[in-house]
Order: structure tokens, then sequence, then C-alpha cells
């Protein structure tokens, strides 16, 4: 009876540690799923942060791609517009100067420039008479006299070829006269205007507008109607322009 009892107890016992062990079998299976899971969990969320940051650098390389070629693309327009817009200007350049001739220079130029590309001026030319800052227009001519040549010094200015600009000639010996020809305001070109005292380009295209709109000047007078045109400018410019 006891020897039952005894094989009896013995297999309980062997039951009970076979389900305590079955038990921690599926808690370790669980504990490892779980930490599979993690672990996948984890290299999913290092992929998707690795992609962003890939995703995000390419981005910005694109973006500073496109703004370089934007830039680039702005920088070669704005030299295509300024290479079309440029102007030159063709002025002669004779008198006291080492190499008189005809010179091509950019809209804007001044007579120094025109005297700089003609080898400067001769040690005998007299500067004082000329405004050497004043801005060169088209078919100008630039007389550069000689110290103690007898030139009229109030009318000391560019040439230019057309009929109503200002010529100025060393005088012949003996003669009291320079060929002085005036502006006529009516038919004058904005060039021409700003070779008058105290006409810039705005003043000059308001004389051209005021013409184009009032029709021509009946007298010199009529000219302080013009903006930005009163008694002191008009002083300045009575002698030199004409209506005819």
């Amino acid at each position: 009876m006891n020897k039952q009892l005894l094989i009896k107890g013995c297999i309980i016992i062997v039951f009970i540690i076979c389900g305590i062990l079955y038990i921690n079998n599926q808690f370790d299976s669980i504990d490892s799923a779980k930490n599979q899971s993690t672990f996948l969990e984890n290299d999913m969320r290092e992929d998707v942060e690795l992609f962003s940051e890939l995703s995000s650098d390419n981005t910005e390389e694109v973006n500073t791609n496109d703004k370089e070629e934007r830039a680039d693309a702005d920088k070669e327009r704005k030299h295509t517009e300024e290479k079309t817009e440029e102007v030159f200007l063709y002025v002669y350049i004779c008198g006291a100067v080492e190499n008189p001739g005809v010179y091509s220079l950019r809209e804007g130029s001044r007579i120094i420039d025109v005297l700089n590309m003609a080898g400067g001026a001769l040690e005998d030319a007299d500067l004082n008479l000329l405004n050497l800052a004043e801005r060169i227009v088209d078919e100008q001519k630039i007389y550069i006299p000689k110290i103690g040549e007898e030139i009229d010094k109030t009318q000391i200015k560019v040439e230019n070829r057309n009929d109503n600009a200002l010529s100025i000639e060393p005088k012949a010996a003996g003669s009291d006269t320079v060929q002085n020809s005036l502006i006529n305001i009516n038919t004058a070109s904005s060039e021409q205007l700003q070779s008058l005292p105290g006409i810039g380009k705005t003043i000059a295209q308001n004389i051209i507008d005021y013409r184009n709109t009032n029709g021509p000047f009946q007298s010199i007078n009529e000219i302080k109607n013009v903006p930005r045109i009163g008694e002191k400018t008009f002083e300045k410019i009575k002698d030199k322009i004409t209506v005819n």
C-alpha cells in the first residue's frame, strides 16, 4: 500500500515538474517573440529614418543644383542683355593731341576718355579751355586748342556734325569771328540739347515732350514753359538756341 502511494506521489511530482517546464517554455517563447518584434520594429524605424535622411539630402542637393542653375541662367541672361543694350558712339578728336582721329567709345563716355584713347594731349595743349568731364555724343568733333591760340573761349565745346551743332575751329589770322551754329530747339535731338549749359537728359526729354505735345516753339522765350527750365537756365542758353 505504501509502495503504491509512493509511486503515485512520484508520478504527480513528475507531472508538476513537466507542467512548470512547459509553462516556462511558453513564457520564453513569448519573450523571444516580443524581443524579435521589438528588434524588427527598431530595424524598420532605423530604415525609415535612414530613408528620410537620404531623401532629405537628395532633395536639398536637387534644390541646390536648381538654384545654381537658375543663378547661372540669370547671369547669362543679364550678360546677354548687357551686350544687346551696349551702344557705341564715334567721335573725332583733333588739334593738340598725340593721335588725332576717329574713336569708338561706349555711350556715357567723357571727353577725357577720348583724349586718353588718342594718346593724351601735347605739351602745348591748353586743356583749361575744355570740360574734360563732359559726356560725348555720336558724330562729335573735339578740338584740343594750343596754349595762346586765339579761339572763342565762351563757345569752346565739342562739335557735332549735324547742322544744329556748335562748331569750333581756331580763328584765322586777323579774324575776329568764329563759326557758330545755334541749336534749333524745334529739331534738336536729346544729345544736342544736352550740350547746352544746364540741360541734362531729363530736361532735354522735357523739351522734346513739350514740342511734341504743343507743336514747335514760336520763340526761344517759350522754352521757359518747359518743366524745370527757369529764368536762370534760360539766361544760360538764350544766346545758344534758335527756333528757325
